[in-house]
């Protein structure tokens, strides 16, 4: 069975992906673990703002991560001179989103988004956050020159060293220093994440213009083409879409979960928690196999893509096996570590550990999901799964939820995971009739 690279070459450069995906997870993750320290408020008033920030953020990033199609298809065709015009036309897309970015940030508060009890906090962590949500649709277009290259470990070194600077501020900036540096909370947390994007385009950009690439993937072409700006929107808006569409149900159960009880806030913010940590893997596959397939698309090799998806569903699975031993034989451990033992949160226990099991079984659906989607984006098929990944979630379990919320029945968060479970079954099962259809195998350079 050959899949276009040698096994060596698709571990070379998926466990980098991998590797990405989680030090960006981690960066909110760790926020929200030391928020969790500092004060389940802040924690829920971070999860909550974080939330609505992901929608804007959304925005670009789907739109400029597309660049690493493009650049994937260049590179397999062998036109390595054009590599570096998608990246531009990305560059320009997210310095135009500051004219959306700045003024949001400045009069969110009036957006009406979080309850009394978590307003001050939830304003001082979104307002920063959304001031300079152009940057990371930034970063993501600079990343795309590596990624869509296969370059990947430039792109986890830089996430780490920025990460490490993230974990660092947070520390400082949240808990404070003495005297010196007053405890900020979550609006610390967010000043931590814009330094470490500012990092991460300092990083990226330094590297992109280096005399090297300038000569050979001509990324010193800065030309504002218009067909292509245009091309690479088509393709991207779809993603962009169905992450934001998606993303404002989450909010929406959210914001019902937060109104309802403070107990179901933090259930549904711990749940959001250990889903970001472990969705690391097949978030990372998905992209890594998205760029793999991208190249093979330019070389015009079908079957070889085919065998790559099946190789990395099969590892899917045994991911899913590795995660049953924290997800569910080792739960307290986890437990132990996000909530403190006391009268006021034990009683989650056990709400959370039958959580804990959905996440876990939610993890291999995703995991199905991303990949085979990760195909259907090579090739530019991104309004199908735009358009059925929206109607299910809010069909099945966005819909339910404010029912529930609105006849005041809303009293466990285990009902609406299980229709979150049953959401991507379907998903999977639809996703899966459309690659086989083959649709997807096209150019669009």
């Amino acid at each position: 069975m050959t899949y276009g690279y040698s096994i060596k070459e698709i571990i070379k450069f998926t466990i980098p992906m991998v590797l990405n995906v989680l030090v960006m997870n981690l960066m909110f993750t760790v926020d929200r673990l030391f928020l969790t320290k500092y004060s389940l408020d802040s924690m829920n008033a971070a999860a909550l703002g974080g939330s609505f920030s992901s929608i804007t953020l959304f925005l670009g990033i789907g739109i400029t991560q597309v660049a690493n199609i493009f650049v994937g298809q260049y590179n397999g065709a062998k036109e390595y001179l054009k590599i570096g015009r998608p990246v531009w036309q990305m560059i320009y897309f997210s310095l135009i989103l500051i004219i959306f970015f700045v003024p949001l940030g400045y009069f969110c508060d009036h957006l009406g988004l979080f309850p009394p009890i978590y307003f001050n906090e939830g304003v001082n962590y979104l307002s920063p956050l959304l001031i300079f949500g152009w940057l990371p649709a930034l970063s993501s277009a600079l990343a795309a020159f590596f990624i869509g290259r296969g370059k990947s470990t430039v792109v986890i070194m830089v996430f780490f060293l920025g990460n490490i600077i993230n974990c660092f501020l947070d520390f400082i900036l949240i808990f404070g220093v003495n005297d010196i540096i007053p405890a900020m909370g979550a609006k610390g947390a967010a000043y931590a994440t814009i330094m470490g994007e500012i990092f991460f385009i300092i990083s990226f950009a330094t590297i992109f213009l280096k005399k090297n690439y300038r000569e050979k993937y001509g990324t010193l072409d800065y030309k504002f083409r218009l067909k292509l700006f245009c091309n690479c929107i088509k393709v991207g808006f779809p993603l962009s879409m169905g992450m934001i569409t998606s993303q404002i149900g989450w909010l929406l159960m959210m914001i019902c979960f937060s109104k309802t009880s403070r107990e179901l806030a933090t259930c549904e913010s711990i749940g959001v928690l250990l889903w970001m940590f472990f969705i690391f893997c097949a978030q990372g596959c998905a992209r890594s196999l998205t760029a793999l397939s991208s190249n093979l698309i330019g070389k015009g090799l079908q079957k070889e893509i085919e065998n790559l998806l099946m190789l990395f569903l099969k590892s899917n699975i045994c991911l899913f096996i590795v995660f049953s031993i924290p997800l569910i034989f080792y739960q307290d451990f986890i437990l132990n570590f996000v909530i403190d033992v006391n009268d006021n949160t034990a009683y989650l226990r056990s709400e959370l550990s039958s959580l804990m099991v959905l996440i876990w079984f939610t993890l291999l659906l995703d995991g199905m999901y991303y990949l085979i989607c990760g195909v259907l984006n090579a090739g530019g098929d991104t309004k199908f799964p735009m358009f059925l990944e929206i109607s299910s979630l809010w069909i099945i379990a966005v819909i339910p939820t404010l029912i529930l919320f609105f006849t005041n029945r809303l009293n466990s968060i285990i009902p609406i995971y299980v229709l979150i479970c049953t959401s991507q079954l379907i998903n999977v099962t639809i996703i899966y009739y459309r690659y086989k259809q083959k649709k997807w195998f096209k150019r669009i350079i």
